[in-house]
């Protein structure tokens, strides 16, 4: 795991000294630069402010988080305890239909911009249609996707409208002044969508490409966009990362020059382990991205959590007292989390002890306050 990593650290540019070492105690990583050279103040000051959480020595230092819905669904209020929400919240650019591809739609813009005005940070990610045409999710040919890379083919074309599409919407929360926490791609060493599983090598490439494209759609200056780069967990039978099929989860990674957020999305019942068969292994995940933020510089986070039942349609329960425990106890360098929604969440049919995520004093709930966040960072 560790000879991988340093690889893919070497073909990024960067140092493989530190890397996959678990962290034993909170510390700052400075003050991080924006990815985004011509990035705002706002966004600014929500990066240097999600970088100094972990190295807090008193106070809540950790930014819940719930995932509000896709497209048109989107409501952010739709989980409150004692009419708290939580400091985050999430949505993602597509529709997602029954059957068929997922669209593109962005139009959850206004309840985002009004969550930041209530005092509240915002993320979004995409579960984009495949360009290829084929289902959303298989992973597609890795010729096809090499075409993301190359906007003369029907392919690069149809991404680029996509990326455009996109763009639109980001630029709708830059031109409000609202940073957004931008996630695109996730989970990208798995299996489960159309961009996932493909060449380490290639997938870089059009990462750095997409971030360009996005930068010049954005216009001249004053950019309001933080990228997330979030591989899924690790899991014990090696998907999302195995040393035996000589690809690391950190061959995927970009380079920082294209991240401002390093995080992991986890979806397990254990989450401070030891992670059963065929379960995601959220120690070593950590161990190995914690490890990677901090060479970086970069916060880390968990950008999606939640159990591992409701997606196969299992009726368990989770108990979210196990992973409100966690992320105090085993993961304090985590700058904040985001749950996942519907039964795999917090608010699941059969899940106990969700309400934990919001009622622990050491979280930080709405209002976090861009204001203060500015404040906080200045």
């Amino acid at each position: 795991m560790l000879l991988a990593a340093a690889a893919a650290l070497g073909a990024t540019g960067v140092s493989a000294a530190g890397c996959g070492s678990a962290a034993t105690a909170p510390a700052a990583v400075g003050t991080p630069s924006p990815a985004d050279t011509r990035a705002g103040t706002a966004a600014r000051a929500e990066l240097a402010w999600l970088a100094a959480l972990p190295a807090r020595g008193t106070g809540p230092r950790l930014v819940s988080g719930y995932f509000g819905g896709y497209g048109s669904g989107f409501d952010a209020h739709t989980w409150s305890v004692n009419g708290t929400f939580p400091g985050l919240t999430g949505c993602d650019y597509a529709d997602l239909p029954s059957g068929g591809q997922p669209v593109i739609d962005t139009s959850c813009d206004t309840a985002l911009r009004q969550y930041a005005a209530d005092g509240g940070l915002v993320t979004v990610s995409v579960h984009g249609p495949n360009p290829s045409g084929a289902a959303f999710t298989t992973p597609m040919d890795p010729a096809q996707f090499t075409q993301l890379t190359q906007p003369d083919t029907a392919i690069g074309r149809t991404w680029d409208t996509q990326l455009t599409q996109i763009a639109a919407g980001l630029a709708r929360l830059t031109d409000a002044g609202v940073p957004v926490l931008f996630r695109p791609l996730l989970e990208m060493n798995g299996q489960a969508f159309w961009w996932s599983g493909q060449s380490p090598a290639v997938f870089r490439q059009v990462w750095q490409r997409m971030f360009a494209y996005v930068d010049t759609a954005l216009g001249a200056s004053g950019h309001q966009v933080l990228w997330v780069w979030s591989p899924g967990c690790e899991a014990t039978d090696g998907v999302g990362g195995d040393a035996s099929n000589g690809i690391s989860t950190t061959d995927y990674y970009p380079g920082g020059r294209y991240v401002d957020v390093i995080g992991a999305d986890c979806y397990t019942n254990a989450p401070a382990g030891p992670a059963t068969a065929r379960t995601d292994d959220v120690p070593r995940t950590y161990q190995e991205l914690s490890g990677l933020a901090e060479n970086q510089g970069k916060p880390f986070a968990f950008a999606e959590l939640g159990g591992n039942n409701g997606n196969d349609e299992a009726d368990s329960a989770v108990d979210f007292a196990a992973w409100n425990d966690a992320l105090h106890a085993d993961y304090p360098l985590a700058a904040y989390f985001l749950a996942w929604n519907g039964q795999v969440g917090p608010t699941g049919t059969h899940n106990t002890n969700g309400s934990r995520l919001l009622t622990d004093p050491g979280v930080i709930n709405q209002p976090v306050g861009l204001a203060r966040v500015s404040a906080a960072a200045s």
